[in-house]
């Protein structure tokens, strides 16, 4: 399994389960963080600016689950 899987699974499990990341994320379903596991990657949004759940996650943690963990590196194509 990838690290961002193992990640999410950890932030998961410090919370108690996928609900409650998605609610710690500003009231989105367990089954849209599961997608995020599933893709094996944040949505799009994270990467834009958008949102930011990955810090959500961390402070909900206290730390635990650290946001740059939650953000994988992403290749630019040139």
């Amino acid at each position: 399994m990838d690290t961002y899987k193992n990640n999410l699974l950890r932030a998961k499990n410090e919370l108690g389960s996928f609900d409650a990341v998605g609610k710690v994320c500003g009231g989105l379903s367990g089954k849209a963080v599961m997608k995020w596991r599933d893709k094996g990657r944040p949505p799009r949004t994270e990467y834009t600016g958008e949102t930011n759940y990955a810090q959500l996650i961390e402070s909900a943690t206290k730390g635990v689950v650290k946001a740059c963990d939650l953000l994988p590196v992403i290749k630019k194509v040139p």
